[in-house]
C-alpha cells in the first residue's frame, strides 16, 4: 500500500473521531437547551414539584378520589394542609409557614425548614418569569394573541413563544411536539375544562402567568384535565380540581389541589453540571478510543 494511501486513511480516521467528539458535544449541549426553555435555577423541577413562593396557602384534599403529589413540596409562607393525598417526596417550609398536623401522615420523606433554600427558589422563579415575559413571539406564536377552543377535538400546535391574553380550552386537546421548546406568556387566565395539553417531554414547556387571574384545571369525574409542563404563576393562584399536571407548579398565591387532582414531578431534568460531567466522560472515552484506533 502506498504511503499516500496510508496518510489518507490516517487523516480520515482523525476526522471521524473529531467529528464524533463534536457531535457528542452538540448532543449534550442541546439536551441542556431543550431541558427547560427558560432557566428556573433553584426553582426548577429538579428540586420541586409544588412550590409556593409568596404567602399563599397550599391546600391538598382528596375527597375520596385518587390523587397524589410525586416530588418535593416547598412552602415559603402561609399554611400547608393535606387531608389524605400521598406526597412522595420531602416537604420544605420557611420559618414563617405553618404545617397542619395531618400532613406528616401523608409524606413519605422528611418535613424540614430551610428558609434560605426557599428564598433562593423564589428569587429564581421571579427572575425566570421576567425573562420569559420579555421574549418576543416566535415560531407558531407569531401573530397569535389568544388560544380559545371549545369542543374542537385535537389541535396540533407548533413550537415557539406565544404571548397571549388567555389560553382557555373546553373539551379540547392541544398536542405539542415533543423535544422542542414552548413558552406561553399569559396575561389573563390559563383554564382547562375536561381538556388536555400534551407533551412527552414536559420540561420543554413553560406556562408563564404574568397576570393575576390564575390557573384553573377542572373536569367532571373520569374526564379530568391534563397538562404537561411547568406552570409559573408568581402573582396568581393555581387550582387543580380535579386534574393532573405532569411537570411542576410554582405560585405566589394559593395552591388548591383537590377532588382527585395531582401533580407528577419530572423524573429527571439535566442541569448544566451533570451535562458537563457527562460530556467530559464522553469526550474522554472518545479520545482514549482515538489513541487506540490510531496507534
Amino acid at each position: 500500500m502506498s504511503q499516500f494511501l496510508l496518510n489518507a486513511i490516517e487523516q480520515l480516521k482523525t476526522k471521524i473521531y473529531y467529528s464524533a467528539v463534536v457531535a457528542l458535544s452538540l448532543v449534550f449541549l442541546s439536551s441542556q437547551v431543550l431541558a427547560v426553555p427558560v432557566d428556573l435555577g433553584a426553582a426548577g423541577p429538579q428540586n420541586w414539584t409544588v412550590l409556593e413562593i409568596g404567602n399563599g396557602n397550599v391546600s391538598i384534599a382528596n375527597a375520596s378520589n385518587a390523587g397524589s403529589i410525586t416530588g418535593n413540596v416547598g412552602v415559603n409562607g402561609g399554611n400547608l394542609s393535606d387531608s389524605g393525598v400521598p406526597i412522595t417526596g420531602n416537604v420544605v417550609t420557611s420559618s414563617s409557614a405553618t404545617v397542619n398536623p395531618n400532613v406528616a401522615a401523608n409524606v413519605s420523606g422528611t418535613i424540614s425548614q430551610n428558609a434560605a433554600s426557599l428564598a433562593s427558589a423564589a428569587t429564581a422563579a421571579e427572575s425566570a418569569s421576567s425573562t420569559a415575559a420579555g421574549l418576543a413571539s416566535s415560531g407558531g406564536g407569531v401573530g397569535v394573541s389568544s388560544i380559545v377552543y371549545n369542543n374542537a377535538g385535537t389541535i396540533d400546535l407548533n413550537p415557539g413563544v406565544y404571548n397571549l391574553t388567555d389560553l382557555k380550552l373546553n373539551g379540547t386537546i392541544l398536542d405539542l411536539t415533543a423535544g422542542v421548546n414552548y413558552v406561553f406568556n399569559i396575561s389573563g387566565q390559563l383554564s382547562l375544562n375536561s381538556s388536555e395539553i400534551l407533551d412527552l417531554t414536559a420540561a420543554d414547556v413553560l406556562f408563564n402567568i404574568t397576570g393575576t387571574q390564575g390557573v384553573q384545571l377542572a373536569g367532571g369525574l373520569n374526564n379530568e384535565s391534563v397538562l404537561d409542563g411547568i406552570v409559573l404563576a408568581p402573582d396568581a393562584q393555581i387550582s387543580v380540581t380535579p386534574g393532573k399536571i405532569v411537570g411542576e407548579i410554582i405560585s405566589g398565591g394559593n395552591i388548591n389541589i383537590a377532588s382527585g387532582g395531582g401533580v407528577q414531578g419530572i423524573a429527571s431534568v439535566p442541569d448544566s453540571g451533570s451535562c458537563m460531567f457527562l460530556l467530559s466522560i464522553g469526550i474522554g472515552c472518545l479520545i482514549q478510543a482515538k489513541k487506540r484506533f490510531l496507534s
